[in-house]
């Protein structure tokens, strides 16, 4: 862990045991304090298209994306704030944390483009992000799966299909095309 820094305080999102234990032990070594965003007590109270609308210290918090993932990165942000604030003069107001939170964006990533019909753009690149866009996605939803630029198979949950596309094909999807092709498919 050649990133964490002699008492430099440490934000780490959810990791699995192994890293957790290579990430502690080197904050450890380091005299870095710690925090794992896992620490930090968030609730989720509802999820739709629109976002995902959060709890933090009996504060509402209404984040305009969708998906398990960034409830973790919202868990990882706050627990960075957590870090940010302690023992400075650095405050945050409550006011600011929701603005921020309600405008967050990620372009591409789990992007509402049209509810009816339901057009989801997702630039996914490896196997944990299509596994995150396959969690987020309604159950009753359907799906084309495009992958550019390589060779890969995807296993996807039921209700999307598994495509292969080689590396020889390169497509361009514009949001008009995405669109334009949600059209055509219903």
């Amino acid at each position: 862990c050649g990133i964490i820094k002699p008492q430099c305080p440490v934000v780490s999102g959810e990791q699995n045991e192994s890293a957790a234990r290579v990430i502690k032990n080197s904050a450890i070594r380091n005299h870095a304090p710690l925090l794992f965003s896992t620490d930090i007590s968030l609730s989720v109270i509802d999820e739709d298209l629109s976002g995902t609308t959060l709890e933090f210290n009996n504060i509402p918090l209404k984040l305009s994306l969708i998906g398990e993932h960034q409830v973790q990165n919202a868990r990882t942000a706050l627990a960075a704030l957590a870090v940010l604030t302690k023992d400075t003069d650095i405050r945050i107001s409550e006011d600011a944390m929701k603005e921020g939170f309600e405008n967050a964006v990620n372009p591409a990533r789990f992007e509402v483009l049209s509810k009816s019909p339901l057009v989801i753009l997702d630039g996914a690149h490896n196997a944990d992000g299509m596994q995150a866009f396959a969690k987020a996605m309604p159950a009753e939803g359907r799906g084309m799966v495009l992958n550019m630029l390589d060779e890969r198979v995807w296993s996807l949950t039921p209700h999307f299909v598994s495509y292969t596309v080689s590396k020889s094909a390169l497509w361009t999807l514009t949001q008009t095309m995405a669109l334009a092709l949600a059209y055509i498919c219903t």
